[in-house]
């Protein structure tokens, strides 16, 4: 199944950058903002799964916090994930064109 270039694509070959909609590459900062407080603790937590696997520090990682942590983190990039899709359905911001 093939699929026929955008207007975006179609400009982009042409070389016409300069006539691209500025408003279709809007990003939420809000979501943005999430998203990398998200990767960070997730950084957080897996710079300490390694420090037990090493052996550097004793957490208890299957238990209480650290049991939670990483699964409160996992939901919220899913949460992210749908509110960025509603948010691009419902118009609120636009999707960046790819410049492969």
């Amino acid at each position: 199944m093939s699929r026929t270039p955008g207007r975006t694509s179609q400009m982009l070959q042409a070389g016409q950058t300069d006539k691209l909609d500025r408003s279709t590459t809007e990003r939420s900062l809000s979501l943005d903002a999430i998203r990398g407080a998200l990767v960070i603790l997730m950084v957080v937590y897996h710079a300490a799964y390694i420090s037990v696997l090493s052996g550097l520090v004793n957490l208890q990682l299957y238990e209480g916090f650290w049991w939670i942590f990483p699964r409160t983190i996992a939901a919220g990039f899913i949460a992210v994930s749908g509110w960025s899709l509603a948010a691009m359905v419902l118009g609120k911001i636009h999707q960046k064109p790819s410049y492969n």
